[in-house]
């Protein structure tokens, strides 16, 4: 039975493509891998790991990262990938959920010294602007910088922002 050439599933002898992977195989099929050293690495996503053993991410780091920049809710994701322990070893997705983390942080912090602060916890539910013109020009400004940081990490690109891009870069130490 030959095998992927990419990931080492097993595969009908005609395909061109792998149905698990999606990688094309332009080699003739190969010989079956090495036996892994994970007994979870040979299973079918969406099975339950044996007790004791863990599977990795299974989100793309890419779209962890991206998670975090989203708006009203990032802070959620951003927590939740930092104290998880498959996503806090991937460097990408662990600057990024800093980064973020920090970035909404920055957010409340000027929002509290400034004295916005009625109606503070429904009013970030809400994208209304209102008659303050800082205020409105601190949420467009914390939005256009969400959209950035989505467009950016979707592309798997590295970007720091200028203050929360390096504390979060000392953080990961």
């Amino acid at each position: 039975m030959p095998y992927c050439i990419h990931c080492g599933s097993s595969m009908g002898t005609s395909d061109r493509f792998c149905a698990h992977c999606g990688g094309p195989q332009a080699a003739p099929p190969s010989t079956p891998p090495p036996p892994p050293d994970d007994p979870t690495a040979t299973q079918p996503i969406g099975t339950v790991p044996p007790p004791g053993t863990a599977r990795g991410p299974q989100t793309k780091p890419n779209v962890a990262a991206m998670l975090c920049y989203i708006p009203v809710v990032g802070w959620l994701a951003a927590i939740f990938f930092l104290i998880s322990d498959d996503y806090r070893r991937v460097r990408f997705v662990h600057f990024h959920s800093l980064q973020a983390l920090y970035l909404w942080a920055a957010f409340w912090v000027v929002r509290i010294c400034f004295g916005f602060t009625s109606n503070l916890f429904f009013e970030p539910w809400t994208m209304h602007f209102n008659s303050n013109p800082l205020v409105s020009t601190l949420r467009m400004a914390m939005l256009v910088i969400q959209i950035v940081g989505i467009v950016k990490t979707v592309k798997g690109e590295q970007f720091h922002l200028p203050v929360v891009g390096e504390l979060a870069e000392r953080s990961m130490v």
